[in-house]
């Protein structure tokens, strides 16, 4: 399998691990995990110049795996209201970042746009 195959495969799985999020189904995001991490490492075990001649769609990549995290931190803050009311937080994630007194509406980010 070369490079470009392992990135089409990387961006499958991005597409999927998106749906994944708005499902806000945790074990299918854990299990896409997985696979996103064997994938990246059989990418950076290719020969550096194949990796070179791809750096565009690597690019994109990024942009979409930061995408996906972005949405992956909203869902986890909603989830944590929802469980825990307004402006606590979950336990051993660090600090929430809304405000306890922040509009009802300014503190959530919808996952599924």
């Amino acid at each position: 399998m070369d490079a470009a195959d392992l990135i089409a495969q990387l961006e499958a799985l991005l597409t999927e691990e998106r749906a994944a999020i708005v499902r806000l189904d945790g074990a299918a995001v854990e299990a896409l995990a997985y696979r996103k991490k064997e994938l990246a490492e059989s990418l950076e075990r290719r020969p550096k110049d194949e990796r070179a001649r791809l750096a565009g769609p690597v690019k994109r990549l990024v942009t979409r795996l930061r995408h996906n995290g972005v949405l992956l931190l909203q869902a986890r803050a909603i989830l944590s209201e929802v469980l825990m009311g307004p402006g606590v937080t979950m336990p051993r994630l660090g600090a929430s970042t809304v405000h306890p007194t922040a509009p009802r509406a300014a503190r959530h980010l919808s996952v599924r746009g």
